[in-house]
């Protein structure tokens, strides 16, 4: 099993498993075979994808920032060695710009990256 894919089903599977406040959505998984996650842990958030290989190797990931601004960036999803997964986990204060406190919104798209998945969120204090 590759650091990368342990990394990405850790990930995923400990925001899954977290409650988390009813106004706020910090993961989200297809009736397919696609998940999604924001997690913060030490004060790092990471936004992290889990999915078929099937899906393509690359993904796109958009922030909307609390003054509306978006930036987005392409990734690449990296199998796992057993074939059963790719995926990814980004550290979001190093692609990402940091525009004050509010609440961020990430987005993810497979393929060609028209179509997106809901939107997750994170909150960041002053």
């Amino acid at each position: 099993m590759t650091f990368v894919r342990v990394t990405v089903v850790c990930v995923v599977l400990t925001a899954l498993a977290l409650p988390s406040p009813a106004a706020a959505r910090s993961s989200f998984c297809t009736q397919g075979d696609t998940c999604i996650a924001v997690s913060r842990r030490d004060g790092v958030i990471r936004l992290a994808i889990g999915t078929s290989p099937l899906a393509g190797r690359r993904y796109r990931l958009c922030v909307t920032a609390p003054d509306k601004s978006r930036t987005c960036k392409r990734f690449r999803l990296v199998a796992g060695g057993d074939g059963t997964i790719a995926g990814s986990s980004v550290r979001w204060s190093r692609h990402f710009p940091r525009k004050g406190p509010g609440k961020y919104f990430a987005r993810w798209a497979l393929g060609d990256g028209s179509q997106f998945l809901p939107a997750l969120d994170f909150r960041l204090r002053s």
